[in-house]
């Protein structure tokens, strides 16, 4: 724990960079989920569909 601390201090003039890194990496892992998740969606469709 100790060792995280420090690690942090030492990073603490950059925090902005930091957060805004940390950020885009959420963001651009929500945005890979896309794809998948409206692939989902068009084979729900496609499948009630032929369902019916």
């Amino acid at each position: 724990m100790k060792s995280l601390l420090r690690v942090l201090g030492y990073l603490k003039p950059y925090k902005t960079f930091v957060t805004l890194t940390l950020g885009f990496a959420v963001l651009t892992t929500l945005l890979d989920l896309v794809p998948p998740w409206l692939i989902k969606v068009i084979v729900d469709r496609l499948v009630d569909h032929v369902d019916d």
